[in-house]
């Protein structure tokens, strides 16, 4: 089975088997997709080396919505302007996103930024990105362990339920901290782990 999504333009596939997949992938020929299992793995890497794979773990949001906000005396929480772009683009290491992949999740929301109320300088983020899930995200060395990522966190995922019945997180299977903050607000771990591939061969699209 596959379908594609027509925010992100990506495919998603849901395959056990490695000829069903390329039976599925081959008349696409699709440059970016994410895969169900994780099972057909080494046969994937072995007929496409052009491929960069990478394994996520699904945090799937199963909560009510109904989320108990913590506000701070130094911190306010705001929807992302134009103007955070440059922090942003400062902030994020990846050659997969550019600068105007990051402008067009700002304007396109929900993106949501955490700022000292004293200075007005941003402190960390919350963004979604173009296929629905949670991220890209950032939270400054002084606000670590301080509570603020959750609270990035919950509200991100209130904007995002205000758009969709569904909200996902793609977490690295590796990145335990960062699941256990989905875990306090309401996210549960899929059993199965999702694959993201890109074909390094092709000039990937931004937006």
């Amino acid at each position: 089975m596959s379908f594609l999504d027509r925010g992100s333009g990506h495919y998603f596939f849901c395959s056990e088997e490695i000829d069903e997949f390329e039976a599925l992938c081959g008349p696409v020929k699709p440059e970016v997709f994410f895969l169900s299992s994780d099972t057909i793995l080494q046969d994937l890497k072995r007929l496409h080396p052009q491929l960069e794979i990478h394994s996520y773990a699904q945090m799937l949001y199963t909560g009510d919505g109904d989320f108990d906000m913590k506000e701070f005396d130094w911190i306010e929480f705001r929807p992302m302007t134009r103007e955070d772009l440059p922090f942003v683009v400062a902030t994020q290491d990846s050659d997969e996103f550019d600068e105007a992949y990051f402008a067009y999740r700002i304007a396109n929301g929900p993106a949501i930024c955490a700022v000292e109320k004293e200075t007005g300088q941003v402190l960390g983020y919350f963004m979604q990105h173009n296929d629905g899930e949670c991220g890209p995200t950032y939270v400054s060395e002084k606000c670590r362990n301080t509570g603020m990522g959750t609270e990035l966190l919950k509200r991100i995922t209130k904007a995002a339920l205000d758009a969709a019945p569904w909200v996902i997180g793609l977490v690295r299977p590796e990145n335990t901290p960062a699941q256990a903050i989905g875990f306090k607000i309401g996210y549960q771990r899929c059993l199965k782990e999702v694959l993201w591939c890109y074909d390094t061969t092709i000039e990937r699209r931004k937006k």
